[in-house]
């Protein structure tokens, strides 16, 4: 990773649109969506420069951000859920297509899951009080804080039973679907109208933590908040850059690089 005042301008030259992680990269930790923040979305969108989020948040908590933020898209659940506007609605799109088999997928995954709990009781499932689809979140850094060896145990079990499992700074996920942001970002890209394959090379991707690894991979153009730090050495990819703030503040950083680039070049 270098910093971010290192970017070349051609890094900011042509990009398309920006992707980003919500929690600890859009939302500031212990402190929500910071003002500024908001302001930065806004200045995006009068910009005519798509905002897409991809967060392993539940398809519910899409709907909430699509209906509050200035975005185009919201992808969910790591990649395999996402919500779009389309005729004026909200339009649903998954990973996997048929309900039915979702349904058998998410039933494996709680049974997996108990199973998890019985063994490490000092996990518990998030409660979302919305809908998820396609996998089940487990507290690792939200309301409470897992030991790491705790973390990779119960990762280590779900794989053992045939789940994917990829952590985030507050939650572990288990499901039948790798995590895989970027393909999330292609499949509503395409429902969009947009270039799914400019992804790679004309989209900014930023992100701070493990569920975000496979987007630091396939984008180019990928930039961790500050405190992705923390996963040095623990995390499949980094990002080519990092902001010099935390969660939301770095993403204001960013924006405000983007912005101010594309006016002077």
């Amino acid at each position: 990773m270098r910093p971010l005042d290192e970017a070349p301008e051609a890094f900011w030259r042509g990009v398309l649109g920006v992707a980003s992680d919500f929690d600890d990269t859009l939302s500031t930790h212990g402190q929500g969506l910071l003002p500024e923040t908001v302001a930065a979305m806004h200045r995006l969108a009068a910009a005519g420069v798509p905002l897409v989020i991809a967060t392993g948040r539940p398809l519910g908590w899409a709907e909430v951000l699509m209906k509050t933020l200035p975005v185009r898209a919201a992808v969910a659940e790591n990649g395999a859920a996402a919500l779009l506007w389309e005729g004026g609605r909200l339009v649903a799109s998954f990973t996997e297509a048929d309900d039915a088999v979702r349904a058998r997928d998410m039933a494996a995954v709680r049974a997996a899951v108990a199973r998890v709990k019985a063994h490490l009781p000092m996990l518990n499932e998030v409660v979302d009080y919305t809908r998820r689809e396609t996998d089940v979140a487990l507290d690792i850094g939200e309301a409470v804080t897992v030991p790491d060896a705790i973390v990779a145990e119960a990762r280590a079990m779900l794989e053992a039973d045939g789940c994917a499992a990829v952590a985030s700074t507050v939650h572990l996920h288990a499901s039948r679907y790798r995590a895989d942001k970027p393909a999330g970002l292609r499949r509503v890209l395409a429902r969009l109208g947009l270039d799914p394959e400019a992804l790679s090379t004309r989209w900014i991707y930023l992100g701070d933590s493990p569920n975000d690894a496979a987007a630091f991979a396939a984008i180019d153009r990928s930039v961790g908040v500050a405190n992705v730090a923390r996963w040095v050495g623990r995390i499949d990819a980094l990002p080519r850059y990092v902001a010099p703030h935390e969660g939301g503040r770095g993403f204001v950083d960013v924006v405000s690089k983007l912005l101010a680039e594309r006016g002077a070049l």
